[in-house]
């Protein structure tokens, strides 16, 4: 049985620094990467959106489409205009 004591015993050599696995890989906020397993499904571990399955409706994904666009410069209308010229 695992319990708060006994579930840290043996991390050393489960994801020791010769794991060949997968790590996130993510930048932590001390600027360096994330050592922790990887999920198959995106890369990332668990605490790094790992855990996340996207958005599911077509609002959801319009909002993070919208929220990418950060200044507009390289849209597709802008450069037409720019080559038109």
């Amino acid at each position: 049985m695992l319990t708060k004591d006994n579930v840290t015993i043996g991390i050393e050599w489960r994801f020791g620094p010769d794991w060949p696995g997968q790590r996130c890989g993510a930048k932590t906020r001390r600027g360096t990467a994330c050592q922790r397993p990887a999920n198959k499904k995106n890369g990332r571990c668990r605490l790094h959106g790992g855990g996340s399955t996207g958005a599911k409706t077509e609002e959801g994904r319009a909002r993070i489409s919208a929220l990418n666009l950060l200044h507009g410069k390289f849209t597709k209308d802008k450069l037409e205009k720019q080559r038109e010229n």
